[in-house]
This record gives C-alpha cells, structure tokens and sequence, in this order.
C-alpha cells in the first residue's frame, strides 16, 4: 500500500504526469504489479472525482475503500481547480490505517 500519492487528472479523469510517490511509498505487492502502474487508468467514475468537479476549488474526501493496488484502506482527497483555462483534479491518496493511528484517543 503507498501512503501520499498524489496524482494529476484531467477534466475526463485521465491522469497526465507521473504519479508522485509520498515519503511513506511502499512498493505494490507482487501480485498487483501488473496493475501498479495507474498512468492508464480511467478515473472518471470514481465518486472522489465526481465530487471534486463538483465543488470547485473545495477539498474533497472519500470514504474510506480498498486499494486496488493492495489490501489495505486508502481514502482520497481530491480538489479540482482551473489552469491554463482547463480544469485539472489533483488527489492523494492517505492510507486509512496510518490516518485511524495518528489520530488523538480523546478529543
């Protein structure tokens, strides 16, 4: 499971770019190499971009879901803004656990 990628699509949820490992990046299990790689995916019926493009310019949150690239929780923030005249969705994706183990007992 990686921990802080961030990732750069477009306004049709193509990603351009490479995706940008976090300081917590874990290299993908074995099993899910063939699927690592995201630069061809199609992320445009993923609800955090839904969402994203539908709150310009506000942070959006996923629930929490499991990674296509591990067994792990992940949840996506996502934020979708205008440059150059073209909408562009930047996202990270956070590993749940390491959110769930940070966060205080006691508020």
């Amino acid at each position: 499971m990686y921990d802080q990628l961030l990732l750069f699509l477009d306004h049709a949820g193509r990603e351009f770019g490479p995706a940008l490992p976090g300081a917590g990046a874990m290299p993908p299990r074995e099993r899910y190499a063939p699927i690592a790689d995201s630069a061809s995916g199609r992320w445009d019926n993923r609800p955090y971009f839904v969402d994203a493009l539908a709150h310009l310019q506000q942070v959006v949150v996923s629930s929490p879901y499991r990674s296509v690239t591990g067994s792990a929780l992940c949840v996506t923030l996502t934020i979708a803004t205008q440059r150059d005249g073209h909408t562009v969705i930047a996202g990270a994706d956070l590993d749940w656990r390491r959110l769930v183990d940070a966060a205080p007992t006691s508020l």
